[in-house]
């Protein structure tokens, strides 16, 4: 079960991540959910660079590090306290 709802999640995140559609299309209402992305901000940085050439704000970049620093260490605690029971689930 836990491999369909990985793959529903991911999809999910690859289309609220505008990686094939310009980030100003969103909604005014929506934008919350580029500014908690940690792929936009990578993305951002990324187009800042190749494609306008200019240098990027620090800030999106230091929260894709943080989120997926912070990502890291809970799936590590979440590993080590249900590792007796992990097996099961994978």
């Amino acid at each position: 079960d836990m491999t369909h709802l990985y793959a529903v999640f991911t999809m999910i995140l690859m289309y609220a991540t505008p990686i094939f559609y310009p980030a100003d299309i969103i909604p005014a209402g929506w934008e919350f959910i580029q500014t908690w992305n940690p792929l936009y901000s990578v993305i951002y940085c990324l187009r800042c660079c190749f494609l306008y050439g200019t240098m990027y704000d620090l800030g999106p970049l230091v929260f894709a590090i943080i989120s997926g620093i912070a990502l890291c260490i809970i799936g590590i605690i979440l590993l080590y306290k249900y590792q007796d029971k992990f097996i099961l689930y994978v």
